[in-house]
């Protein structure tokens, strides 16, 4: 994006709430705070080759991570190296050097020898600025003493990580800026008290998307010391039999209902998915045709979708349908303009809506630094919902942490939660 006068940016009415980030000393050394769940790189690349693998993120004077592939003709192929807060979005240079600006803090907080308990995340709220959306985040840091060793520690790994930030304001509420616009807000406020609090109860309902390629996969997941919910996608090569092993499992089996993302063409959502073209007639043919082959399932959720999940119409169609069919939708709240929720609620359905999004990098610690997150979040909110992938590295982090987790969160299959209300 080329340096120029910023106008005003527009600013989405979405904000993530409060969540505190605590993980183990081994998880520090290699997890990439805020950026784990900030950003998404779309791509040309069309091989699902290209898109496994993963790029690390090297100072500013290295060559930039190329992108890589985001779909193939026939189904998802994800970019698997950066951390985004929508499955489909994000991804523009600002959003590049903001997420160098999250190394720099990280790199700062190591050097000082902090951790990520001392660092709450008090807002994230989504921005556009010439059409391209980025993330403002509000965090709160708390040091020991006060904040002048940790800002010259920060002004310097910024010269590094990104020399185009700039740090303005006191000592006790920080601004920085990228290309004029206020993309960090850092504020250090007092230590009142020891930092671990008594564990809360909550509930936590992992859900696995994009299943049905793989059947051996699906046993091995139905293997976990705990419940997790399949979300199937239709017309896979075994859609069918892993609706039946999970549900001999036990476990709640879901349709995972390809619909119309924004960067269509480009991006394709895959077979049975719904488009905004789609007269109501043909909604609802496609969308009975893809639950005829999930006779199991108790619910739907997205599979991308940032188009048609903001399209009114369409969503009422399709939720009132489920409605009809006993069924539940859960959000997976791939654009901050889906009107599944209130579209939803005006139409009397069960909803839910996902709270975290596991696996967008594909490493086993950043993945159990994100269930560490969700967790939180279930703490906090008293339940929580957490969408991962089939892939290799979420499944040994999903064994891991059944023996690392904390026990005061409860693993629930998605029907055990409480609806939105």
């Amino acid at each position: 994006m080329p340096e120029q006068t910023p106008t005003p940016p527009k600013t989405t009415k979405f904000t993530v709430q409060p969540a505190y980030l605590v993980g183990s000393t081994a998880i520090l050394l290699v997890a990439l705070f805020l950026t784990l769940f900030l950003l998404f790189q779309g791509s040309d690349d069309p091989t699902p080759q290209a898109a496994q693998q993963a790029a690390a993120v090297q100072p500013s004077s290295a060559k930039a991570p190329q992108q890589h592939a985001a779909e193939a003709a026939t189904g998802p192929v994800h970019d698997d190296n950066l951390a985004h807060l929508y499955e489909e979005t994000l991804g523009a240079p600002l959003e590049q050097l903001i997420r160098r600006v999250d190394f720099a803090i990280l790199h700062s907080l190591i050097a000082q020898n902090y951790g990520p308990a001392h660092i709450e995340l008090d807002e994230v709220s989504l921005h556009t600025y010439h059409g391209e959306p980025y993330l403002f985040q509000r965090q709160n840091i708390e040091l020991n003493e006060k904040p002048q060793a940790f800002l010259l520690e920060l002004k310097r790994e910024l010269q590094k990580w990104a020399p185009e930030a700039r740090m303005q304001g006191e000592k006790e509420k920080i601004f920085i800026t990228l290309l004029g616009l206020k993309t960090h807000e850092l504020s250090f406020p007092i230590p009142l008290g020891p930092l671990n609090q008594p564990q809360k109860q909550g509930k936590l309902s992992i859900v696995i998307d994009d299943m049905g390629r793989s059947l051996n996969f699906a046993r091995q997941l139905s293997q976990l010391p705990y419940p997790v919910t399949f979300s199937i996608l239709p017309q896979m090569p075994h859609s069918a039999q892993v609706a039946d092993h999970a549900a001999q499992a036990g476990l709640d089996v879901m349709l995972h209902l390809p619909m119309e993302p924004k960067a269509y063409p480009k991006v394709r959502p895959g077979p049975g998915a719904l488009f905004v073209r789609m007269s109501q007639r043909e909604i609802l043919d496609t969308l009975r045709a893809d639950l005829d082959q999930m006779p199991r399932a108790v619910g739907v959720n997205n599979h991308m979708g940032s188009r048609f999940t903001s399209y009114p119409e369409g969503m009422d169609t399709v939720l009132r349908e489920l409605k009809s069919q006993g069924l539940f939708f859960l959000d997976s709240l791939t654009s901050p303009t889906s009107v599944a929720i209130q579209t939803g609620r005006a139409d009397g359905l069960v909803l839910y809506q996902r709270d975290i999004f596991l696996d967008n990098v594909r490493d086993r610690d950043a993945i159990l630094r994100q269930l560490d997150k969700a967790q939180r979040v279930a703490t906090r909110k008293g339940q929580a919902i957490a969408i991962g992938h089939p892939y290799p590295e979420t499944l040994k982090a999903l064994q891991d942490w059944a023996e690392i987790h904390n026990k005061a969160i409860t693993m629930v299959p998605i029907s055990a939660l409480e609806p939105l209300r």
